[in-house]
């Protein structure tokens, strides 16, 4: 299954985040921003090779760059490699260990491997360090789906929304949430609203409400980019239109 690519919007605030701390320290702002910018170029359009050259260039130049390192894990988690996006996500906490998309993306792939309370662990760690962080509510919100806690996947999910109500995968997985919990005006309200956000997997979302399927009866948890998502994790049922 191909692994997801966080949007441009991700990239444009891990940029922003590189910004404020470079010029707390001192560091060559520009050249480390414009190395970061032309990784964000290549991994917005899907070139996961391109963008693993370009972030390994960049840590050949500066290996002390937190959010290269957390890059390399999303490119690593995208080609499949998890073992190897760990180990990026490890060193990137090593140095910094606020950075909340490296928590995230460890707690991805501990989600993949089965360790779920490991991987709920990291989604609250994400969510102490910046609780306005949408796709930290969002990844929770799978877990609790996984545990079979569907009014935690509401809560959780209902937080995602209210801090980015323009991310498809948050709608359609709070459409999944509220349908488990037994809302149904809300289950409806939140699939209308993955569908105007253009997410792509809305028969998947159909065979569940229909009970011809049951939530993991084939079902692979991925993360999913349909319409600029960046980054949330979403339930599909088979190999979707990644993010």
């Amino acid at each position: 299954m191909q692994r997801s690519i966080p949007s441009i919007r991700f990239i444009l605030g891990l940029v922003a985040i590189c910004a404020a701390i470079f010029q707390l320290s001192g560091c060559s702002k520009t050249d480390k921003l414009d190395q970061v910018r032309d990784v964000a170029d290549k991994w917005s359009d899907g070139d996961l090779t391109g963008a693993l050259t370009d972030v390994e260039g960049v840590l050949k130049a500066s290996p002390d760059n937190e959010y290269a390192w957390t890059l390399l894990g999303h490119v690593r988690s995208a080609m499949d490699q998890d073992s190897l996006a760990m180990e990026a996500y490890s060193k990137a906490l090593a140095i910094n260990d606020s950075v909340e998309e490296a928590i995230t993306g460890q707690g991805v792939i501990y989600r993949r491997w089965g360790r779920i309370d490991e991987a709920a662990e990291r989604y609250m760690k994400a969510i102490r360090i910046n609780p306005e962080y949408a796709q930290a509510h969002s990844s929770l919100m799978v877990i609790e789906l996984i545990r079979g806690e569907y009014n935690e996947a509401v809560r959780a999910g209902k937080r995602a929304y209210d801090l980015d109500s323009t991310d498809p995968a948050i709608a359609a997985n709070l459409s999944l949430a509220c349908y488990y919990a037994g809302d149904s005006a809300n289950r409806e309200y939140y699939f209308d609203r993955a569908a105007e956000l253009g997410y792509t997997s809305l028969d998947n979302l159909r065979a569940i409400f229909s009970g011809s399927v049951k939530l993991f009866d084939t079902a692979d948890v991925s993360r999913e980019e349909n319409s600029g998502n960046s980054g949330a994790e979403v339930v599909a049922l088979s190999d979707s239109n990644d993010q």
